[in-house]
């Protein structure tokens, strides 16, 4: 049966619908670059600007309306109709103009010949339905039924509709995406697999994440995520697959936030889960690239979500491990509080962060990742005392480092934010040699500047020592690059400027002494 009905859909119909004239936008929307902007629920789309059906009704929320009624669409005023929409037949006062119910556009009496119930509109009575929108009206009829296996050829046909790009304009328009959501609120095991289909086909549209994202989409996979079995692996996958690839935009992230998706994610971010492990983690550093998110993650003590992390940061599986270290990296870019409490959950675990330095990984990803999260956890001098060890496993990595630029990076920024104080003075003096070798005369500017930096910082906390350094390494490579460096030599002169009188008086003779 459902198969007879995929047969039924009519993809050559909708393409029509969506290759021709778009109709008038409604309210304030305007094309971008047109000396407006879009308001918050239409849609940009692959050039075309489009304006999707909305909930109406006594309840606006999907979720917990019985009755799914969209708003009816603007009609094309009969004035700027000549021609059928469907056969280009030119009208005249015997070929007749009719609206169509669903569309709002006008056909001539052959492609206009069908009445249809349109409870979907708040149409009491059969109305007029032109042959383009006869399969969708029935599917949006079927969409509301209370039997299953009509939801389900509802939603089967909806993921027909939605597998070519052009036939999803007029299905976003006339409340397909609305009725796809109505139809998901089912626990049938089908209906939530065909519903998954849809959405990833949708999905392959950036244009579209945020609409998808503010209409509930990402509500409902979360909702279906929190009801599954946690041996629906297959399913499981699917949902946070769908979520992270939603999560592209700020709005979606924060949405996905509202929507606890995190707190639904973080009791996967555990290896005794097996396979799931992996997925929950990329979906979750999909989501972790918005600050708001930094604190769900850092508050949420009841269940040890840091420490859980840092525990996976030493993983045997190098994409665990990795993904696990670029999610911390992100929530170290925050603020002082959340390194803070990231140190503390370090320590506490046994110095985890230290451990991945000391066994210098291969993989250039990991190492990328865990060097930036020690070079941002440096700035902040609370949390000196507790990063000795950290201090001690960067110099030594930069002594075998092997040109990784950025790894190089992320290196020369953590020395140069540990050199800022006072107390790690010893320990920088003793990798002095290797600083000035590596740092100083590679090729990257930024890398240099940061070598300058330590330096500068050394000669201010034990200016001898650093010195007889200089002397015996040679000190020529940090001169040259602070005299090429125009914007340093005028800081300095200005700075010794200010210190000193540039124009004086002479001083004046003391007449008894002659």
């Amino acid at each position: 049966m459902i198969i007879s009905r995929r047969k039924e859909l009519s993809e050559v119909n909708f393409r029509q619908m969506s290759n021709c004239d778009r109709l008038p936008i409604a309210g304030n929307g305007q094309i971008p670059g047109g000396g407006g902007g879009c308001c918050p629920k239409d849609v940009y789309f692959y050039g075309t600007l489009i304006k999707p059906a909305e909930l109406t009704g006594t309840e606006q929320d999907v979720f917990k309306c019985t009755c799914l009624v969209v708003s009816k669409p603007r009609w094309v005023p009969d004035d700027d109709a000549f021609i059928c929409y469907k056969c280009a037949a030119k009208f005249t006062a015997v070929r007749r103009k009719h609206h169509c119910r669903q569309c709002g556009r006008v056909f001539c009496t052959q492609c206009c010949n069908s009445k249809m119930r349109l409870k979907h509109l708040s149409y009491q009575s059969m109305e007029k339905v032109c042959v383009l929108c006869q399969t969708f009206v029935s599917l949006m009829f079927k969409a509301q039924s209370s039997d299953i296996t009509q939801k389900l050829e509802a939603v089967t046909g909806f993921e027909e509709i939605c597998r070519n790009r052009r036939t999803i304009i007029p299905f976003i328009e006339m409340g397909g995406v609305i009725a796809l959501l109505f139809v998901a609120k089912e626990k049938d095991v089908r209906v939530t697999g065909t519903f998954l289909k849809v959405v990833s086909n949708l999905a392959l549209h950036p244009a579209l994440h945020n609409y998808l994202a503010s209409v509930g989409t990402v509500k409902i996979l979360t909702k279906k995520f929190v009801d599954a079995d946690r041996n629906q692996h297959p399913l499981l996958c699917d949902i946070m697959r769908v979520v992270q690839t939603l999560c592209s935009t700020e709005s979606a992230k924060l949405i996905a936030l509202q929507e606890g998706t995190v707190d639904a994610l973080v009791p996967y971010c555990n290896p005794n889960v097996g396979h799931l492990c992996l997925p929950a983690l990329e979906c979750l550093v999909a989501i972790c690239s918005h600050p708001h998110i930094y604190n769900t993650i850092v508050d949420n003590k009841q269940s040890h979500t840091l420490s859980k992390l840092l525990i996976l940061s030493n993983s045997e599986d190098e994409r665990v491990q990795d993904t696990v270290l670029q999610i911390l990296a992100q929530i170290s870019s925050g603020s002082e509080w959340h390194r803070k409490r990231l140190v503390e959950e370090d320590i506490y675990n046994g110095s985890l962060l230290a451990e991945v330095l000391t066994c210098r990984p291969t993989n250039l990803s990991i190492l990328s990742n865990v060097t930036c999260l020690v070079a941002n956890l440096a700035c902040d001098e609370i949390s000196q005392g507790a990063l000795t060890n950290h201090l001690v496993q960067m110099c030594r990595l930069l002594d075998v480092l092997r040109g990784e630029t950025q790894v190089l990076k992320h290196i020369s920024r953590g020395l140069a934010n540990f050199a800022k104080f006072r107390n790690n003075c010893e320990l920088l003096l003793q990798s002095l040699e290797v600083i000035i070798v590596k740092l100083m005369q590679t090729t990257d500017l930024e890398v240099r500047h940061y070598a300058c930096l330590i330096i500068v910082s050394l000669l201010g906390f034990c200016t001898s020592s650093c010195v007889r350094i200089l002397e015996r390494v040679g000190s020529s490579c940090f001169l040259e690059h602070l005299g090429s460096n125009g914007e340093i030599i005028n800081s300095i002169g200005h700075i010794l400027g200010g210190m000193l009188p540039m124009v004086v008086c002479p001083a004046l003779r003391n007449s008894t002494a002659l």
